[in-house]
């Protein structure tokens, strides 16, 4: 969710990044073209806070994000938007 946040990524974006397409030295990832829905590769920078939770996450092969867990993640922030609005 916190990648999401700063990121602005779509959820297909993030489930789709593998660990070949980030560069924590460089502070960025990349999204080929195949993965966005503008059909455009795109470079997301880190910032720091992003670059430090991903160098903990191990290990470092195959999808950078788990599918289950971030979708779990946004249900919760949109219960607690709507609690706060409702």
């Amino acid at each position: 969710m916190t990648f999401l946040y700063y990121c602005g990524t779509r959820i297909g974006e993030a489930l789709s990044i593998e660990w070949t397409q980030v560069n924590l030295d460089a502070r960025l990832i990349r999204l080929e073209v195949e993965q966005t829905k503008t059909s455009e590769a795109c470079v997301l920078p880190l910032p720091s806070l992003l670059v430090n939770m991903l160098r903990d996450v191990t290990p470092k092969t195959g999808k950078v994000f788990d599918g289950a867990n971030l979708r779990k993640e946004m249900e919760v922030v949109g219960l607690k938007a709507r609690y706060r609005n409702g």
